[in-house]
């Protein structure tokens, strides 16, 4: 019986509490009220559910103007008030799906529509080569291997096929610059004699095509694809090549990379290439090449 008392007192003095420092309704003229609050947070623009006597919402009011302790509100259409009334605040429950896509809106949910990029890329690569039977070789030479580091510069377009695949094509230029670093000078020509050292340097002028698969929609959004790069041969030097050997050629790409998507019309592509010339008899070659740049989303 003492801990139902008890019980009783304080819930007694917490709804005594409560109503010391609840919002009522002082006064009603037409879709004007009177507010009387006592420790309430009443400001301008904030709107409350109307109470009735037994407990039931009864509509809204909207602060209009408040002076001390006293505000003017608002009542909305089909809504009820009566003296002796109180307020309680409104609070708005957000659903999930508008939660999830208020976290999408920080990863800019409209760069997700456009279609088309358009930019530019460079960077460096790192090649390696192959080559035996260079000319008609010398007594005891039958191979040279070569490596080094070249650069590349090239436009950019992106295309969106799907959602997650997108086509990506780039048009440009990619140097090789290769050398042996063994150090015996054994490349040349029968005439010259095999008295230089192994390079070769060839700037390529390239159309790549490759597609992509994008993992996401946020504004980091990784990715890996392949396809094919063609190049066409500008300008050649070799020892360890002829001369007559060097034409356009074809490479095998397995890539990967990210675009940070830092607004909606711009990005920030990165990507690293594996590309593979299909080996012949006397050679094999490949390079990796690094790339990143700056594109412009329509």
């Amino acid at each position: 019986m003492k801990f139902i008392s008890l019980l009783t007192v304080i819930l007694f003095s917490f709804a005594f509490s409560e109503s010391l420092h609840a919002a009522s309704v002082a006064k009603v003229k037409g879709r004007k009220i009177l507010i009387k609050a006592e420790g309430t947070d009443l400001e301008v623009g904030k709107v409350f559910y109307i109470i009735s006597e037994n407990g039931k919402k009864r509509g809204l009011v909207k602060i209009r103007a408040v002076k001390g302790s006293k505000a003017i509100g608002i009542i909305s259409k089909k809504s009820k008030a009566q003296k002796g009334w109180t307020l309680r605040k409104r609070v708005r429950k957000i659903s999930k799906q508008r939660k999830r896509k208020r976290k999408d809106d920080e990863y800019d949910p409209r760069s997700a529509v456009k279609s088309i990029a358009v930019g530019a890329v460079g960077g460096i690569n790192s090649g390696s080569m192959t080559v035996s039977k260079i000319g008609q070789d010398p007594p005891g030479f039958h191979e040279a291997s070569l490596s080094g580091m070249g650069f590349n510069f090239k436009g950019l377009i992106d295309y969106k096929l799907f959602n997650a695949v997108w086509f990506r094509g780039m048009v440009g230029m990619e140097s090789l610059t290769l050398e042996d670093p063994s150090g015996p000078k054994k490349c040349g020509t029968q005439t010259t004699g095999f008295t230089k050292s192994c390079i070769v340097e060839i700037s390529y002028a390239t159309v790549d095509l490759h597609a992509r698969y994008v993992f996401g929609l946020s504004s980091f959004r990784p990715w890996v694809g392949g396809g094919i790069n063609l190049l066409f041969p500008i300008s050649s030097t070799s020892t360890a090549l002829k001369e007559d050997s060097i034409e356009t050629a074809n490479t095998f790409v397995g890539a990967a990379g990210f675009d940070y998507h830092m607004s909606p019309n711009w990005m920030l592509p990165v990507a690293v290439e594996y590309n593979y010339f299909p080996a012949s008899d006397t050679v094999s070659a490949s390079f990796i090449a690094a790339r990143f740049g700056i594109a412009y989303k329509f």
